[in-house]
C-alpha cells in the first residue's frame, strides 16, 4: 500500500471515524456522491477552529489534479506540528483525497499564518444528505468532536480562549477547556470528594478538578 494511503488510513483510525455506510436508497451511490463533491467550493473561504488534538500535515498538490470523485489529488508529507488553537484557520482549498471505506477522504488545506498553510482530513460519508456551505462544513468535521469546529465553542470562557491560544491551562478551566489546549490525558486519577486529577507529559504536569465544580482548581508541575 502506497505511504500516502497509510498516512490518510492511520490519521482517520486514530480518530476513530472509519466505518461503512449505505447509499441513499432510490439513487445510485456514485451519481450522489458527484454530487456532493460538487459542493465542497461552497465551503472555500470559511473558517475552522482547531483544539490540540486535531492533525495537520504539510502537502503536495497533484498537478495538474483529476476531476474524477475519488483521485489521489494531494501527495502527504510529514506531520505539521505547530499550528494555532482557537483561531480561525481559513479553508483555502477542498481537495478530494481518495476513499476510506467507501467515504471520501477530503483535504481540507487551511492557511494558518501568511504562506504558512497545511492540511487536515475530513470525511465525505457516503450516503449522507446534500448540503452545502457551513451546513456541509459541520458536517464533514462532526467526526472530530472537540478537535475541530467551524466557530469557538459558547461554553468557552474568553479568558480559557486566551489560555488555550497560547497552550496554558488556567484555574477555573472546565475539562473540555483543558482537552482543548492540552489534549486528552494520559492517565484519570478519581479521588472521588477530594477531585479528579489528570496527568499530561509522563508525570511532568498534573492538573486537579474539583469535585463539585469540575473545573481546574490547582496544578503542579515537574522537571
Amino acid at each position: 500500500m502506497p505511504r500516502r494511503d497509510v498516512i490518510v488510513l492511520l490519521f482517520l483510525a486514530v480518530s476513530g471515524v472509519c466505518s461503512n455506510s449505505l447509499p441513499i436508497q432510490g439513487q445510485s451511490s456514485e451519481s450522489h456522491e458527484m454530487e456532493r463533491v460538487k459542493k465542497l467550493d461552497s465551503i472555500i473561504g470559511k473558517p475552522i477552529f482547531a483544539c490540540s488534538g486535531a492533525a495537520f500535515l504539510h502537502y503536495e498538490l497533484v498537478d495538474p489534479p483529476s476531476h474524477e470523485p475519488g483521485a489521489k489529488n494531494i501527495r502527504w508529507g510529514d506531520q505539521a506540528l505547530a499550528f494555532p488553537l482557537l483561531t480561525p484557520l481559513i479553508i483555502r482549498k477542498a481537495v478530494v483525497s481518495g476513499k476510506v471505506d467507501n467515504n471520501y477522504t477530503i483535504a481540507l488545506i487551511v492557511e494558518f499564518w501568511k504562506d504558512k498553510s497545511a492540511a487536515t482530513i475530513v470525511l465525505l460519508r457516503a450516503g449522507e444528505q446534500t448540503l452545502e456551505g457551513d451546513a456541509l462544513l459541520e458536517q464533514m468535521i462532526g467526526d472530530f468532536k472537540g478537535k475541530l469546529f467551524t466557530k469557538v465553542p459558547a461554553d468557552f470562557s474568553k479568558d480559557s480562549v486566551d489560555s488555550i491560544q497560547y497552550r496554558l491551562v488556567t484555574e477555573g478551566m472546565s475539562q473540555s477547556e483543558v482537552i482543548c489546549s492540552k489534549g486528552f490525558p494520559e492517565e484519570r486519577n478519581d479521588y472521588g470528594k477530594a477531585g479528579e486529577q489528570w496527568v499530561y507529559g509522563h508525570g511532568k504536569l498534573l492538573i486537579y478538578f474539583g469535585h463539585e465544580s469540575g473545573k481546574v482548581q490547582d496544578m503542579q508541575t515537574f522537571e
